[in-house]
């Protein structure tokens, strides 16, 4: 790399990582880490852009949709999603250095992602290092070797420390203005110093083994993995474990519709149990069983003799028929979702377990439109692009006002009201919260109007880098609340409690 790139990288690196000490210390992430995000992303996107690398489209398409969830962190509020928003991000900043890897991001297996994301990252993890030395210290430069200058530099740091210290504790102990001066300068918290500097050492770290991923091609790969040591079964290794599976989910579905549809009296003269409870049971675990089949299916399908065409026709056979069961299966688990929010309400394990489930069901069909048709390699990348449909979709639904309004629309009916788990929701939740508090009993109206109460308090004490839409929303509704709320804050006066009133209700 040319020297004078390697120090705009540098420069640039150094940049992100004071920035992202300034951005990213706040919790929650809200419009600090978003735009953090994006000047790395675009930054990035212009290093490539300089170096005139190839593929420049499908990299442009990978960062752009990188910032798009990282704009989301300036939407929602939810903690969970906005994780969710993260690891999305970060799945299509690594599918940009595959790219530019010469890694065919359509028609490639499994196993060439696993390796190639590996070798990517060790790439990036030790970029800083070529970096800093032969790209940036081992040039010559006007006659001198870089090297020198630095060492001369670095020695003459050195020479002048105690220098100055000596001086200037003499003339500081001469003029108490001059003092006072020094002391402004030099009067650091050490611990807070070192935080700041380990922050801004790690960000600026990660973002030049990026950047000079992103700039300096990779090396060629050889062949692909996939050919490498891969087992070799027949029908019968492979047709046996697979149809001993398929008659247990057999023997599970022919149970789940003699229960799930045969009424409450059934089930609990049978095991004991109320249908909410043996709805409640068996969500979870039949979600883990979807999520289990995929990767016990991709197994399988890589460990087939690809000469064997007798196998290859028995596991197809088999496939599909546990791709049916399992359809079945997580019709089963919708149902209990069904049940389970009805008899005690929606959460955010069971939201976000459904759209997990919604992933899994996506990549089961497009399993069955490409693997099982002999394009295997078209598999991964059609999953990775459904997870990036599930977390965007998350994202307009709104979680914590989903689970909000289903749980208030329940008490509506007469059902006991969990108003401790309301709490626990984001400022996403609070419009929907706010709408519903006439509806409810004194005590709960009272209960919900402290707790918008503290959040409000707590936001005003924020600064704008953990705004969020949904913050700015919730304040909207907090500043123009009803007179009932009102009433509510002045009922919790009356209580004893003092928290209201200092968020100075409008």
């Amino acid at each position: 790399m040319p020297r004078r790139a390697a120090l705009w990288l540098c420069g640039a690196a150094l940049v992100i990582g004071l920035v992202g000490d300034q951005l990213l210390r706040p919790a929650p992430w809200g419009a600090g880490a978003a735009a953090w995000l994006l000047l790395s992303i675009g930054t990035a996107l212009v290093a490539a852009r300089a170096a005139r690398r190839t593929g420049l489209p499908a990299l442009t398409a990978l960062l752009l949709t990188a910032a798009c969830f990282a704009t989301c962190l300036a939407w929602r509020d939810a903690t969970r999603l906005k994780g969710w928003n993260v690891l999305a991000g970060c799945a299509a900043l690594t599918l940009g250095l595959l790219q530019l890897g010469n890694l065919r991001l359509r028609v490639t297996g499994l196993v060439d992602y696993v390796a190639e994301s590996a070798s990517a990252g060790f790439r990036a993890a030790v970029g800083p290092i070529v970096l800093l030395g032969s790209d940036l210290i081992d040039r010559a430069t006007g006659g001198r070797p870089a090297h020198g200058r630095m060492r001369a530099v670095v020695l003459g740091i050195v020479v002048a420390i105690p220098i100055i210290i000596v001086f200037g504790a003499l003339l500081a102990s001469a003029d108490p203005v001059f003092e006072r001066l020094t002391r402004l300068l030099v009067d650091w918290d050490l611990e807070r110093l070192l935080s700041h500097l380990i922050v801004i050492g790690i960000v600026s770290w990660l973002a030049a083994g990026y950047l000079r991923s992103v700039v300096v091609a990779g090396p060629e790969r050889s062949r692909p993995l996939v050919a490498l040591g891969s087992p070799t079964w027949g029908a019968v290794e492979i047709g046996i474990p697979l149809a001993a599976l398929t008659v247990l989910f057999l023997a599970f579905v022919v149970v789940q519709a003699r229960y799930l549809f045969g009424g409450e009296d059934l089930i609990r003269s049978t095991v004991g149990l109320t249908y909410a409870e043996y709805a409640r049971r068996g969500f979870f675990e039949l979600v883990t069983v979807a999520g289990l089949v995929l990767p016990l299916l991709m197994a399988g399908e890589w460990s087939l003799n690809a000469s064997d065409r007798s196998a290859a026709r028995v596991f197809r056979i088999v496939a599909t028929l546990i791709l049916l069961l399992v359809g079945l299966i997580i019709a089963s688990a919708a149902i209990r979702l069904r049940l389970y929010r009805a008899a005690y309400g929606l959460t955010q394990d069971r939201l976000y377990a459904a759209a997990v489930m919604v992933w899994i069901a996506s990549a089961l069909a497009w399993f069955g439109a490409t693997v099982l048709r002999g394009h295997r390699k078209r598999f991964v990348f059609g999953a990775i692009i459904a997870g990036f449909a599930v977390v965007a979709g998350m994202n307009v639904l709104n979680p914590d006002a989903v689970i909000a309004r289903a749980n208030l629309l329940q008490a509506s009916r007469g059902e006991e009201l969990d108003a401790l788990y309301l709490e626990r929701l984001g400022a996403d939740a609070t419009p929907a919260l706010a709408a519903a508090l006439a509806s409810l009993t004194l005590p709960e109206r009272c209960a919900l109007t402290r707790h918008l109460a503290e959040q409000y308090r707590k936001r005003q004490q924020s600064d704008w880098r953990s705004w969020s839409l949904g913050r700015s929303r919730a304040d909207g509704v907090f500043g123009g609340v009803s007179a009932a709320l009102r009433a509510c804050a002045g009922t919790a006066v009356g209580e004893g409690d003092t928290r209201a009133p200092s968020v100075g209700v409008q």
